[in-house]
């Protein structure tokens, strides 16, 4: 591929993911709410619940009305008054330290009233002290809640006067577009008795799906709803909204509300540190979407997920340019000679051929001079040894003995085994002692 092919390509490459970029944020100009869901009292964005919290503090101007900002032990009374109190729990999912929930199970049993709306309740609240499978259902657990996949909801209560023919539609929507959502419900399992009136259904999703039930505890009572999404302010500024949330709260009692703010589970933003660790622990269900389908209905995720896409692309682009080949690496050239000398010599060795040995020894050792002091050793005479024996600091009798014992051996046809070992010390001398 030439430059000139590549420079067509980057031009192409530009123009198409400015296009791209350009139509993402055309359409998306006109979102101008955050559609996460955040259940916040002060929050005034579609899922947030300001509305609700600024209705229920109007319906209840002559009473005590407090936003829970800390553990229950600090803020719900602990002794009974002189009318029952609410306790308002709506979110995500709600979870409760050991010493919250003693404090909210003494608050029911003193006479007071608990309204949970949440899409996942505490395992603890409901395996120990709601939900007695024992006399509910034999050999029935408690499992949690259940959840359906869904575009809308059709919410409806039992009681003759608060139900309506044609029940209440509740849709989930998400930059003004009808989308799905996990409705969540209680399952019919839990209702195998009819006779047990301490778990009893009071309110559905879908006509035969449970969603609202009352618990008496104690002389008070815990009431558990299961679509929070019904309370948040998209819903809440319609007629049919506010029409539902009044049968709801009717519910309660004329005393103080106590609305918590603070136990909610994957929401650490009023929560202290201890808290925090145990939301990580017990985080709420997840929805049957897809991992891609999620990144996408977020804002942030979604512009992350097109940036990554597009990086990717210009690195393939990059990449399709002509690369030179990886040059092999070229093993330097081995002196292949010394390693034959010393194969050989220990031939000689093992066949006791001693001055063949010897002349192999000799071999290496003016090899050695010639690589360490770049000595000639062709003409082995008088003033060779005298240089040698001044560039290597060796004694120069020591170093005459070395080649005299050579020359003497030399004209011998055999040599014994206590010469080859005067020859080789004196030349053993020199190898230590040379610098």
């Amino acid at each position: 591929m030439n430059q000139k092919n590549i420079r067509y390509i980057l031009i192409a490459a530009v123009i198409i993911l400015a296009t791209i970029f350009f139509f993402l944020n055309y359409f998306n100009k006109g979102s101008e709410f955050n559609w996460n869901e955040n259940y916040r009292e002060d929050n005034k964005e579609p899922y947030g619940t300001y509305v609700v919290h600024n209705l229920l503090q109007k319906q209840f101007e002559n009473k005590k009305f407090t936003t829970v900002k800390s553990h229950l032990v600090e803020e719900l009374p602990t002794k009974k008054g002189d009318e029952p109190a609410n306790y308002i729990f709506i979110g995500e999912g709600i979870y409760l330290d050991s010493a919250d929930l003693s404090t909210l199970l003494n608050f029911a049993e003193n006479g007071n009233n608990v309204f949970i709306s949440s899409k996942s309740i505490d395992d603890e609240l409901m395996e120990e002290h709601l939900y007695s499978y024992a006399i509910a259902c034999d050999g029935t657990y408690w499992e949690g809640y259940t959840s359906a996949r869904d575009t809308s909801s059709l919410l409806n209560l039992y009681h003759p006067n608060l139900t309506k023919e044609t029940g209440t539609v509740f849709k989930y929507v998400e930059d003004f577009k009808t989308m799905p959502y996990s409705w969540s419900y209680i399952d019919e399992m839990y209702f195998c008795d009819e006779e047990y009136e301490d778990f009893l259904e009071i309110g559905d999703i879908d006509k035969s799906l449970v969603n609202f039930v009352k618990v008496p505890y104690g002389e008070g009572n815990f009431y558990l709803h299961t679509t929070p999404l019904a309370f948040t302010n998209f819903h809440m500024i319609e007629e049919y909204g506010l029409e539902y949330a009044d049968k709801i709260f009717g519910h309660l009692s004329e005393g103080d509300i106590y609305w918590d703010a603070y136990n909610h589970v994957g929401d650490l933003s009023n929560n202290n540190d201890d808290g925090g660790l145990d939301d990580l622990f017990n985080p709420v269900s997840l929805s049957d979407e897809s991992p891609l389908e999620y990144i996408l209905s977020k804002d942030s995720l979604r512009w992350a997920w097109y940036l990554l896409l597009a990086l990717a692309f210009l690195y393939l682009v990059f990449r399709a340019k002509r690369r030179q080949r990886i040059i092999p690496v070229q093993e330097p050239n081995t002196n292949t000679s010394l390693e034959f000398i010393e194969t050989i010599g220990r031939l000689y060795f093992q066949q006791n051929n001693h001055l063949k040995l010897e002349e192999q020894k000799m071999k290496l050792f003016l090899n050695f001079i010639r690589e360490r002091y770049h000595l000639v050793t062709q003409n082995v005479d008088d003033k060779f040894v005298e240089k040698l024996a001044n560039v290597s600091d060796v004694n120069l009798e020591k170093v005459k003995s070395i080649f005299a014992l050579h020359q003497s051996h030399s004209k011998k046809a055999e040599i014994f085994e206590e010469q080859l070992i005067n020859y080789h010390q004196a030349m053993d001398y020199f190898y230590k002692n040379c610098k």
